[in-house]
């Protein structure tokens, strides 16, 4: 039911009609919390009284119209027995006759609104188990390989060097005072050596120091004077303070590295303050844009169907002028599209059936602003998803570098003073296993977030409207619904993830063929 915002709306029961509803009796209904005595009794209401010294709790099922037989006014669904009882209620002095149950002018109390389930409800269980296993297989496997990790791995392997003698800064014997790697200048002075780096405690500050350093020029070490220099932390290496002698650095490394440190070493230094700039700026644009679409929605629409007809048409009038005034000869081709696409166009939105889709579009919209409105978490919830993502993915990046610093460290050559890793068959399986587990998570985490919109939103569509407001609607939807994800369905989750990733491959191939056929 689309079209407006009203149209989501089940409207109270009439007074004199008596409602084409009937609410039955299913599982998982829930009951609202007491609240004051209504002037009448709404379809739903639940109301509770003692029938034979016993309490009764029982719903309005059905208002009868005024005239019965029997003068009964209501029919009850009793919940505890599923019984349906007719009643005569006296809403005014809150008092119940039932000939069924032999009670007359017994006193009964205002439950509030007995609210059925939603629309083919089942009571949750454990469906996907052999999923579940498999994810619980995985979590085994990935605790046993972070354990091996974290007892042999460091990250300090990941910061050490070599100085031109093959000693490891930091770690080899004789160099285990000194961290960093220092790159000399050439005995002439002219430009950075960068290759007979040495290992020193810490990064000289200043010209009045010298170290004792390799000169190629003489062919044995000497004395060459210090240039001031500092760590920037997450490299081992002493970097030049002057900005002429770390681009030479950076163009010299660059050529020994790969592409993807090639690129670090071009980021800026304050490349970091954009994150949160970005951020702000995508947040607040994000809420303006959202109250836009909440308080003018036609407006928007107007403005795109304006910009879909009559831009197009002063487009094309434009195109022709320059085409006329021979400024531009494609002009004629541009303007007679731009022409045509604008006829089209008002042709098209001219039609009732589009007005009806557009007006159905509209509704949407409300509906959808209306119930982040109503549940606000559901603007927290890319936060959410995001904290999960993040999280997950700075403990698998911890496993997946002490993995990697499990390895040994060797030379790359005989006389270079670059290094790589040589890992075991069993801690290349390892990475591969960790890389296939954080493209799998990242996928679960995808349809987890996916999960819990479709579950707020399903939960406050079928939810009725009573007097112009939500029965029995819980706050905080967003977290109970990662909370029933993970209770009933993660086995779901986790297998509909693994076929997704496994297939995506497959998939891609098919669309690139289906493109290639199209073409043929």
């Amino acid at each position: 039911v689309v079209g407006s915002a009203s149209a989501f709306r089940l409207p109270p029961p009439s007074r004199d009609v008596p409602p084409p509803l009937r609410l039955g009796r299913s599982a998982g209904v829930r009951v609202l919390e007491r609240g004051a005595m209504p002037d009448r009794l709404l379809c739903g209401s639940a109301i509770e009284f003692e029938a034979n010294g016993e309490e009764r709790r029982a719903m309005v099922s059905t208002v009868l119209p005024p005239g019965q037989a029997d003068q009964c006014t209501h029919e009850l669904e009793c919940l505890q027995t599923g019984q349906d009882l007719r009643v005569r209620l006296n809403e005014d002095s809150c008092m119940l006759s039932c000939s069924d149950l032999g009670i007359v002018d017994e006193y009964y109390n205002f439950c509030g609104m007995h609210m059925p389930a939603l629309p083919a409800h089942i009571e949750h269980s454990c469906t996907d188990i052999g999923g579940l296993f498999f994810l619980w297989a995985t979590l085994c496997i990935l605790a046993w390989i972070s354990k091996h990790a974290i007892q042999n791995g460091s990250l300090l392997r990941l910061h050490t060097s070599i100085d031109y003698q093959g000693n490891m800064c930091g770690r080899s014997p004789g160099v285990e005072d000194k961290m960093f790697s220092y790159w000399c200048m050439h005995s002439n002075e002219s430009s950075i050596n960068l290759k007979y780096p040495i290992c020193v405690e810490e990064c000289p500050q200043s010209n009045a120091s010298s170290h004792k350093c390799y000169s190629a020029t003489l062919g044995f070490p000497t004395l060459i004077p210090d240039y001031p220099s500092k760590n920037l932390g997450l490299s081992p290496y002493c970097w030049p303070k002057d900005y002429a002698l770390r681009d030479q650095v950076k163009d010299e490394r660059s050529q020994e590295i790969g592409s993807v440190f090639r690129g670090i070493l071009l980021i800026p230094e304050n490349v970091w303050l954009v994150f949160p700039v970005t951020c702000m700026s995508a947040s607040i644009m994000g809420y303006l844009y959202f109250k836009m679409l909440e308080k003018c929605v036609d407006f928007v629409i107007l403005v795109f169907v304006l910009a879909a007809t009559n831009l197009s048409v002063i487009c094309g009038l434009l195109a022709f002028y320059s085409a006329y005034s021979g400024t531009d000869a494609r002009g004629w081709v541009v303007g007679a599209g731009l022409l045509l696409f604008g006829c089209i166009a008002i042709r098209v939105l001219s039609k009732a059936e589009t007005q009806a889709t557009i007006g159905k579009a509209a509704g949407c919209i409300e509906a959808a602003c209306e119930c982040i409105n109503q549940e606000f978490s559901l603007l927290m919830e890319p936060i959410v998803s995001l904290t999960i993502r993040v999280t997950i993915l700075l403990y698998l990046f911890a496993i997946l570098l002490l993995t990697v610093t499990c390895g040994g460290m060797e030379r790359l050559h005989k006389y270079d003073v670059r290094k790589h890793i040589a890992f075991s068959a069993e801690e290349s399986a390892s990475l591969g296993f960790i890389l296939f587990v954080i493209f799998w998570f990242m996928e679960m985490s995808t349809s987890m977030s996916q999960y819990v919109l479709a579950w707020v939103s399903e939960r406050w569509y079928f939810t009725p409207y009573v007097n112009d407001q939500k029965l029995d609607w819980e706050r905080h939807a967003v977290f109970k619904g990662y909370f029933n994800a993970i209770r009933y369905h993660m086995g779901s989750i986790a297998f509909g993830s693994f076929l997704i990733l496994t297939l995506r491959p497959l998939r891609i191939m098919l669309h690139i063929f289906d493109a290639l056929q199209a073409k043929l």
